[in-house]
């Protein structure tokens, strides 16, 4: 009886627990037809067009994630309400499919409409403004609205839609509108990612020490630095499973069908088939900072502290132990004599890297940067752009990630400001402290 009691109890268990435990999700690829740019509304060069299809199409087949269709027609942001309902009629209502499908200015094939009504998604993307405007300056921006409308043909529905905004500046109006258009994969890629029905769900294939092992790698897109929730899942007397976040994973190696990611924080150890989702980020954090300059060794100057305040961004995505930053400040004490000798406002703009130590929340990141410092005119009539500055530093920060997306920062360190005796600026240097806090993007 002992033995069939036990029995009992373990069957149980296994049937109020089987939902939690079984049900990990692993995303597959996804069979995508993407439609050429829709225009019809706006004039534009041929190259850029051409330019807009290849950059739109290369991002989804980069992402990993697709089996991408490319598809020669186009369709506009009008038309698509139009093109679900005749794909509704040829799925439910068995219309048969003609020799040609007439979708707004465009007669499609009966073989294409046939691969179209068998295919998961069509991605239809539309330009909703192009315009070219020269500046005062001479200067030339263009900027461009992009629509994106995904449809989901199984279920016959859209399912999502966003904007995607670039902009260009040149003395060029093609090389303006070629930057505007080379800003565009970026942001398409972190809109796509942050829809639901596009994010990766994977498993922890093994647990070793502080860091996990799991399923999809360059085969999928994934990519050094992407970051992975740990989602645990429970079952409440009811029987309603719910699910949340457990832990934080930063991918630092990825291989062709797997990759290793560093546990930043977890409650509790990770399992092995334990869940996994992506947390899609844009690929950068900004730190906006105060520092004090506690030292000034410069002895042709009076004794004073310096204060800089300003931001520093760095990029996460493509990156993990090294990333590159660039930084901007403004040095607090210079901004009375240089507004008075250029009539500007001072500012010192510096590029260096960083190396991230990971000791779980904690990161120790020794960092260094050079750049150069300058005045900018307040007006049309004040005088012409300036530089007064060039110099460095170094410095350790010490961060403590307190939230899924926000990091506290202390640093201190070295830095050096010099500039040339006819400038009417000091030079400043000394040992240096300051805190931050930096918010991931």
């Amino acid at each position: 009886m002992r033995r069939v009691h036990r029995f009992v109890l373990v069957l149980a268990a296994v049937v109020a627990l089987g939902p939690a435990l079984f049900s990990q999700e692993v995303s597959r690829k996804k069979e995508l037809a993407v439609f050429n740019l829709s225009y019809y509304k706006w004039t534009i060069p041929p190259s850029a067009l051409g330019g807009i299809d290849e950059q739109v199409r290369a991002v989804f087949v980069n992402l990993g994630r697709f089996d991408v269709i490319g598809m020669t027609y186009r369709l506009g942001e009008d038309e698509v309400a139009a093109f679900v309902e005749r794909i509704r009629a040829y799925k439910t209502e068995n219309v048969e499919i003609p020799e040609q499908v007439q979708m707004g200015q465009e007669f499609l094939t009966q073989a294409d409409m046939n691969r179209l009504v068998s295919s998961f998604i069509v991605v239809i993307p539309s330009v909703a403004s192009f315009i070219t405007d020269r500046g005062k300056d001479g200067d030339y921006t263009t900027e461009i609205r992009t629509s994106f409308t995904f449809v989901n043909v199984e279920k016959i529905e859209s399912f999502a839609q966003f904007f995607v905004n670039t902009r260009g500046s040149d003395a060029s109006p093609a090389k303006a509108t070629q930057k505007a258009i080379d800003a565009i994969p970026n942001q398409l890629t972190f809109e796509i990612r942050k829809i639901p029905e596009f994010q990766l769900r994977t498993g922890i294939l093994e647990v070793r020490g502080g860091e996990v092992v799991l399923e999809f790698g360059r085969d999928m897109g994934v990519k050094v630095g992407d970051e992975y929730l740990i989602m645990s899942s429970r079952v409440l007397k009811s029987g309603k499973q719910v699910s949340g976040e457990k832990g934080l994973l930063i991918v630092r190696r990825v291989e062709d069908e797997i990759s290793t990611a560093r546990i930043v924080y977890s409650n509790g150890a990770p399992q092995e088939g334990e869940q996994l989702q992506e947390l899609p980020r844009l690929g950068i954090d900004a730190t906006p900072f105060v520092h004090a300059v506690a030292l000034q060794l410069d002895p042709s100057s009076p004794f004073e502290v310096p204060v800089l305040a300003g931001i520093r961004v760095g990029l996460s995505r493509g990156f993990y132990a090294f990333r590159p930053h660039v930084s901007i400040e403004m040095p607090l004490h210079l901004l009375a004599d240089s507004a008075d000798v250029y009539g500007g406002i001072p500012l010192n703009v510096s590029v260096g890297g960083e190396y991230n130590l990971y000791l779980g929340r904690l990161q120790l990141v020794p960092m260094v940067a050079v750049g150069i410092g300058m005045a900018i005119p307040l007006g049309a009539d004040k005088k012409d752009f300036q530089l007064t500055h060039f110099g460095g530093s170094a410095q350790l920060a010490v961060t403590y990630l307190f939230s899924r997306d926000a990091k506290l920062v202390g640093e201190a360190g070295y830095l050096v400001w010099a500039t040339g005796v006819s400038s009417g600026l000091a030079s400043y240097e000394g040992v240096f402290g300051g805190i931050g806090i930096s918010w991931k993007f």
